[in-house]
């Protein structure tokens, strides 16, 4: 089960790379940040499904999901210098409370 989280967190990586690649080939127009696109999207979703043979696909998808969000924010923020509201700040804050509660609600046969 430690591995499949552990994947899953590699998956949410790949995802949020994939994404920031695709904002910087907009900008450079470069066959390199393409290649690199698609290859981080398959392996994000190569580890998806991976982690998904034993976490129920609802919550692994949640998480991934939720995962990717958080760290586009920070990344767009900071890396972009893309600001956000406040407002979007604190529901992308509530989201990741929710997604550690999906991550902490996990028993033996799924969640609770």
């Amino acid at each position: 089960m430690f591995l499949s989280y552990l994947a899953l967190i590699g998956a949410s990586l790949f995802e949020i790379l994939w994404v920031a690649l695709l904002g910087a080939h907009t900008s450079a127009k470069s066959h390199f940040y393409v290649l690199m696109l698609c290859a981080c999207m398959g392996l994000s979703l190569y580890l998806l499904g991976v982690a998904s043979k034993t976490i129920p696909i609802t919550v692994s998808y949640a998480i991934w999901v939720g995962l990717g969000i958080l760290g586009q924010a920070i990344i767009q923020h900071f890396v972009f210098k893309n600001t956000l509201s406040i407002t979007a700040w604190v529901f992308t804050c509530t989201l990741t409370i929710s997604v550690l509660g999906l991550l902490f609600s996990q028993t033996k046969h799924g969640v609770m």
